[in-house]
């Protein structure tokens, strides 16, 4: 990370862990079941490169949780904050917006899985929703 890159940080509640990153990709609203099962609401994350992205774990809390074939969750073992999902061998990481301190000027730029969004919740009409990932014909 470069010196004169704005700098996101954030960490667990506890605060024994704590992160710090640079060039974010734009928030994004996940409202897939597990998102929503394992956080007892929908997700909002950014996501950075590997390269851009710095932890700071001294007492190793940092636990992650298999939750798919193909991704894993990064979550605090000493208070239960998550805080990250990440794709098997993925060189970036997901990074759950309640886990920073400021969000700066990131807003959330698109809904994702709202085909399967609890009923108790409604979607804003002015960001795209998409019934999967982002596909770009639906």
């Amino acid at each position: 990370m470069s010196d004169d890159e704005k700098q996101y940080i954030g960490g667990c509640l506890c605060g024994k862990i704590t992160f710090q990153f640079s060039n974010p990709r734009p928030l994004v609203a996940c409202h897939c079941r597990q998102c929503r099962q394992s956080t007892g609401h929908f997700v909002v994350a950014s996501n950075a490169k590997l390269q851009d992205f710095h932890l700071s774990d001294a007492d190793k809390s940092l636990k992650w949780y298999q939750s798919s074939d193909f991704a894993k969750r990064g979550f605090c073992q000493r208070c239960g904050t998550q805080l990250f999902y990440q794709l098997n061998d993925a060189d970036h990481i997901t990074i759950f917006a309640g886990s920073l301190k400021d969000t700066g000027d990131m807003t959330i730029q698109k809904h994702i899985f709202c085909s399967e969004k609890g009923d108790y919740y409604q979607l804003p009409d002015d960001v795209p929703q998409y019934q999967t990932v982002s596909q770009k014909n639906e």
